[in-house]
């Protein structure tokens, strides 16, 4: 008989803020349909995502746009994932490149 994994079980791993960037490395486990402000980054082996018309996707990676329904149905051992505030990205590159004052 399989014990099944707490809720706190079910994500973990390591995790950085940065101004309009959060990141996370590790196991990822299932969520429930939600969406973000910022744009979602999801990368590992067997995740399945669904979307809010319900249909599922296997994938290896996705791009999730800000405010777009969404949900994890299988996660991963290892995986990552990244969420970019859109508006602070911009100001950031901006900011950093190269020759810009």
């Amino acid at each position: 008989m399989t014990t099944p994994r707490r809720p706190a079980d079910a994500w973990r791993g390591w995790v950085a803020i940065r101004p309009g960037r959060f990141y996370f490395c590790g196991r990822i486990g299932a969520a429930g349909l939600h969406s973000h402000h910022a744009v979602q980054l999801i990368a590992g082996d067997g995740l399945v995502l669904c979307g809010a018309d319900g249909r599922e996707h296997a994938v290896e990676a996705a791009v999730v746009p800000a405010n777009t329904p969404h949900a994890i149905v299988r996660g991963t051992d290892r995986g990552w994932l990244a969420l970019v505030d859109p508006a602070q990205a911009g100001r950031r590159w901006r900011r950093c490149r190269p020759g810009r004052r």
